[in-house]
């Protein structure tokens, strides 16, 4: 990760969330936890950086059948990618922040943005 990406993910937000850096990983410890958790990598490709993040399709938020993503993550990073046991999915951080909505839980201090799947391109749905 570059320098400036790395100071502007890097810090404690507002909420007191502690977010850190190693090698291509980047870590969250919420304010209301004790540990550590691994939310994904950010690596630079060209001229764009991407989020990876490996995660279980039953991880997906039912009310809306969404991935949520971190907030500050989106906020700097061109694309998202969320890659599952099952396919892939990839979206531009742009149609992230259109089709996006943020809900607010009571349990978690953690701002993120749940984007439907039908706005996320599936590899499986990629003709080859």
């Amino acid at each position: 990760m570059n320098n400036l990406l790395e100071k502007m993910i890097c810090g404690t937000d507002s909420y007191g969330n502690e977010y850190s850096f190693d090698n291509e990983n980047v870590f969250l410890k919420l304010n209301s936890e004790n540990r550590v958790r691994n939310i994904g990598k950010i690596v630079n490709r060209e001229s764009e950086v991407l989020y990876i993040k490996y995660e279980e399709e039953d991880q997906r938020f039912r009310k809306t059948d969404a991935w949520s993503i971190n907030w500050r993550i989106c906020s700097n990073v061109d694309w998202i990618y969320f890659i599952t046991s099952e396919d892939s999915y990839k979206i531009h951080t742009f149609d992230a922040r259109r089709y996006g909505k943020f809900f607010h839980f009571k349990s978690s201090t953690e701002l993120k943005l749940y984007v439907p799947v039908d706005h996320w391109i599936k590899k499986s749905e990629i003709k080859q």
